[in-house]
């Protein structure tokens, strides 16, 4: 069978029921099948536009969405940056509001040096 659009199939059936329509006495026995083929054909012409009109609204939608979240993340932005003012970016405060507070540096361990016994606490040479 061969592949044909959607509109070619639907234009395919609205001319053959027209056709028939026109011839309808010579073959009384198609105008009931050609009747409900008329049916179907504007049932799919009207289900065409419901589904354009609702595309539309869906990408509305959809762009209506994508703007409310820009919206939002710029204000948890505004938010965030406000209590890490209030609390510090170090602060554990921000751990409440899903925040992780930055956490400070370590600092390097000193080794601590131990003196020889008998050395004095002056350190150095005796001069």
């Amino acid at each position: 069978m061969p592949k044909s659009s959607y509109a070619q199939e639907v234009g395919t059936w609205d001319a053959l029921a027209a056709a028939l329509a026109k011839r309808g006495e010579e073959m009384p026995h198609l105008a009931e099948q050609c009747a409900r083929l008329a049916e179907v054909v504007a049932e799919i012409k009207a289900l065409d536009v419901r589904l354009s009109r609702e595309t539309g609204r869906m990408r509305r939608t959809a762009r209506e969405l994508r703007e409310a979240r820009g919206v939002g993340r710029e204000l948890e932005s505004r938010l965030r940056a406000g209590l890490k003012q209030h609390f510090g970016a170090h602060g554990d405060g921000l751990i409440a509001f899903g925040s992780r507070p930055l956490r400070r540096p370590r600092r390097a361990e000193v080794a601590s040096i131990e003196r020889p016994p008998g050395e004095p606490e002056g350190g150095g040479s005796p001069n």
